[in-house]
C-alpha cells in the first residue's frame, strides 16, 4: 500500500503538512550490485539520476550528473527523481540496524517495528517557487539536515530478506508517487533538495501514539533541479 502526504497541498489529502509518509512495497529482491558503482561513487553513497532508475545490475555513467558535490537532475513536465543508497563497506542494512539499537536503545522495550527510510527536503514550495536558502550551506555535508525545510520520508519494512541488503533503490514511478513527482515538476530550474538514508525503529509511547528513533545519515545527497533538456522516460519496472 503506497500513502501519500503532501506538505504544501491544501486538499483533502494533504493529512500532514510537516511531508509525505509513502510505504514501499514494490523493490524486488536478489539483484547483485554492478561493481561500477562502488568504482564510481565509492561505498556509504547516497547516488541521484533524474535520468532513468539506477538499476542495480548494470551502472550507466550517462545517468549521473555531478558538479561540485551537487548532483543534477532535469526539471521541467518530465521531472523525476531516482536514488540508490549505497551502504558503507562490509555492512548490511542488518548491521546498520543492530548498531542503531546499541547507539540509540532509550524505546527499545517499546519496539514496534524497524524501517529502511530515505529523507528528502524540498526548497520550493508548492507553486514551484523556491525557498530563500538564509544562513543555510550548500551542498551539505553528511550529517547535517536543513533547516528551512520538513522532509517528505519514504519507509520500507525491514524483514528477514531487507536485513540482508548492502544497497536499498527508491523509484519515482513506484516508490515517490506521482503527487511527488507532481510537485517537482513545478519546480523552477535552480530549486535544491537534499536527500538522505537512514535505518530506524518505532515505537510506542505512553499516550499510545508511535514515534520513531532514526540513525545518524548512512549517506545524503545534495540535489540542484536544471532546465529540462531530456525527453520524457520511458515507463521501467525497477529492480532493488
Amino acid at each position: 500500500m503506497n500513502t501519500c502526504l503532501l506538505p504544501f497541498a491544501r486538499s483533502v489529502r494533504a493529512l500532514l503538512l510537516f511531508g509525505w509518509l509513502l510505504l514501499l512495497p514494490s523493490i524486488t529482491l536478489g539483484t547483485s550490485l554492478d561493481p561500477a558503482y562502488v568504482g564510481a561513487f565509492g561505498y556509504g553513497a547516497l547516488v541521484v539520476s533524474g535520468r532513468g532508475f539506477p538499476i542495480a545490475q548494470c551502472y550507466e555513467v550517462a545517468q549521473f550528473l555531478i558538479r561540485d558535490g551537487v548532483s543534477f537532475i532535469p526539471g521541467g513536465g518530465s521531472a523525476t527523481l531516482n536514488l540508490r543508497m549505497i551502504l558503507p563497506l562490509a555492512q548490511t542494512v542488518g548491521t546498520c540496524f543492530e548498531r542503531l539499537k546499541v547507539e540509540k536503545p532509550e524505546h527499545l522495550s517499546a519496539i514496534k517495528d524497524a524501517w529502511l527510510v530515505f529523507k528528502i527536503w524540498p526548497f520550493f514550495d508548492e507553486s514551484g517557487k523556491r525557498i530563500a536558502m538564509v544562513n543555510q550551506p550548500w551542498p551539505l555535508g553528511k550529517g547535517e539536515e536543513p533547516t528551512i525545510s520538513k522532509p517528505c520520508m519514504v519507509f520500507k519494512n525491514i524483514d528477514e530478506i531487507t536485513f540482508k541488503w548492502d544497497h536499498i533503490g527508491c523509484s519515482w514511478e513506484i516508490d515517490l508517487g506521482e503527487d511527488f513527482c507532481l510537485l517537482l515538476r513545478k519546480a523552477e530550474a535552480g530549486s535544491r533538495m537534499f536527500a538522505s538514508f537512514h535505518v530506524a525503529y518505532e515505537y510506542q509511547k505512553l499516550n499510545g501514539k508511535t514515534d520513531y528513533v532514526y540513525s545518524e545519515a548512512l549517506a545524503s545527497c545534495s540535489i540542484e533541479i536544471e532546465a529540462p533538456v531530456f525527453p520524457e522516460p520511458a515507463s521501467s519496472t525497477p529492480t532493488r
